[in-house]
């Protein structure tokens, strides 16, 4: 998994989500094959969950790029960084 999707706070509890959608994507070919269908379904349902979270971590990666770059653009511009980021 890359390691720049996330922030570095951040990226251990993705790393956790990430092992847990391969053991998951196991699980639902495991009950498929056997005929379990209800269980895959589960497995399916907490796959999605786990899937969702590893975005909304890289989605807080992707706020913290912008509201970096703006604050960045701001000292080159001479602004006051207090209002650059109050005004986020």
């Amino acid at each position: 998994m890359k390691q720049d999707l996330f922030l570095p706070q951040d990226y251990q509890k993705a790393l956790i989500k990430y092992r847990n959608t391969l053991e998951l994507l196991d699980e639902i070919e495991t009950n498929t094959t056997i005929g379990d269908f209800s269980q895959a379904v589960s497995s399916a349902y907490n796959l999605l969950h786990s899937v969702q979270e590893l975005d909304k971590l890289s989605e807080r990666k992707v706020a913290h790029d912008i509201n970096q770059e703006i604050v960045s653009k701001g000292i080159k511009q001479d602004l006051k960084i207090e209002l650059v980021v109050r005004s986020i």
